[in-house]
């Protein structure tokens, strides 16, 4: 069992043997902690009493935030142009009227039926919860629909919007 701490956040990570039979796991948790399985997404119900059961060789990533997490909200306009700028925000938002703490937001930008563009992969260290960036499209990015995917590595918690990508206006007359 290995405790790390980013901001206010406790990640508990356990690795299980491989020649080591199913293992379950208890946790050092309190029964009103916010706890979630950061690799599954899923809220974790009753942590003072979860039992997390860990297969051989598999890996177990909880964490505990000192508030709830509402939700994760992504904004993203509809439409883009290669060769501009993508905006995005994205916030986590907790429940009540807590302020966000440091997060962890993975984003992907995947064409339709194809897998995640590797260029436009990012890491973001969000100190208060909250990022605002953008995404640099590439002049001769293939116009079509794309998935922006984000992920906040604390929680597991997935976002996903729709962003269609077109060619500029400029571009187009011309050819």
């Amino acid at each position: 069992l290995h405790v790390l701490t980013f901001g206010e956040a406790q990640v508990f990570t356990v690795q299980a043997d491989l020649d080591a039979p199913r293992q379950e796991v208890r946790l050092p948790l309190q029964g009103g902690d916010a706890v979630y399985d950061a690799l599954t997404g899923e809220p974790i119900r009753r942590p003072h009493r979860h039992k997390f059961r860990v297969a051989p060789g598999a890996a177990l990533i909880v964490t505990r935030l000192p508030y709830p997490l509402e939700e994760l909200v992504v904004q993203v306009p509809e439409l883009a142009y290669a060769g501009q700028h993508l905006p995005v925000q994205v916030l986590a938002q907790p429940e009540g009227e807590t302020k966000p703490g440091k997060h962890i937001f993975i984003l992907d930008l995947i064409p339709q039926n194809k897998p995640p563009v590797p260029w436009y992969h990012r890491i973001l260290i969000a100190d208060l919860g909250a990022a605002d960036f953008y995404v640099p499209l590439a002049r001769n990015e293939m116009p079509g629909w794309y998935t922006l995917r984000v992920r906040d590595a604390l929680t597991g918690t997935v976002v996903t919007k729709t962003v269609k990508i077109a060619v500029p206006v400029e571009e187009a007359k011309a050819s």
